[in-house]
């Protein structure tokens, strides 16, 4: 009992050393050290660097903290990037005037509609009543809709046509 104890104490005393044979213990690797030292390298936040398999190419990009792996190339993302943003932006909206900065649902479907805000649309909207310019604006609209209407019959009626 005793001798174990001692033996628990030398093993403390060694590993406050960094002498542990745990801690000095020796690996072998046979596999490619090159490759692995590569993936393993450390890298910046930031920093953008290519893995060749043969058959494809896998990129990477180091962020905050963790790794991102593409099979797309980093010009192409950020193609991506621009277009998806230009694609969720008011594209008619004031750019000097509109608040739009978190769309909520209704402001995402007069997106698709005017590619305005909500918000743009009613201050539009009441500037051309002051203006008197609304009834125009209204009539314009319901013929629009009109015209729209039309078409789906039209598109509805060859559709039962063909069915007969």
């Amino acid at each position: 009992m005793a001798k174990n104890k001692l033996q628990n104490i030398k093993a403390v005393k060694q590993l406050l050393a960094g002498e542990h044979r745990t801690q000095t213990r020796k690996s072998f690797y046979f596999g490619d050290a090159e490759k692995v030292g590569e993936k393993a390298k450390p890298r910046k936040v930031g920093d953008r660097w290519t893995e060749d398999l043969g058959d494809k190419v896998i990129y990477w990009e180091q962020m905050q903290g963790y790794r991102r792996r593409s099979t797309t190339s980093w010009d192409k993302k950020e193609m991506f990037d621009k277009l998806r943003a230009e694609l969720n932006s008011f594209t008619n909206c004031p750019k000097e005037t509109c608040t739009c900065k978190v769309p909520n649902p209704i402001d995402l479907k007069f997106r698709s509609k005017m590619g305005m805000c909500f918000e743009c649309v009613t201050k539009m909207e009441l500037e051309m009543q002051i203006n008197g310019e609304f009834d125009m604006y209204a009539k314009k609209k319901m013929f629009e809709n009109v015209k729209s209407y039309k078409r789906e019959m039209e598109v509805e009626m060859e559709k039962e046509k063909d069915d007969m």
